[in-house]
């Protein structure tokens, strides 16, 4: 399995909040289940924010979607 990884922007219609929408800013790796030990690195470089979940039976994601992570830890690197 490739790795992938993405930035994106979910934007949801929920009227809990004030103006009625949420939106929630992530960072995404995905890699197969034998490289888990590579992706628990990539958190632990980061200063371990996110979390890392199974996604599907092949394949392990580490997310961010603090927008305080993405904008102070994770982002800076690529700049």
């Amino acid at each position: 399995m490739d790795a992938e990884s993405t930035f994106s922007i979910a934007i949801r219609k929920l009227s809990k909040y004030k103006l009625g929408w949420y939106v929630e800013p992530n960072f995404t790796i995905g890699l197969g289940k034998k490289d888990l030990p590579l992706l628990e690195s990539i958190k632990e470089t980061f200063g371990g924010v996110g979390s890392i979940m199974h996604q599907s039976e092949d394949c392990y994601v580490w997310r961010v979607s603090s927008l305080k992570d993405l904008t102070n830890t994770v982002i800076p690197p690529f700049w």
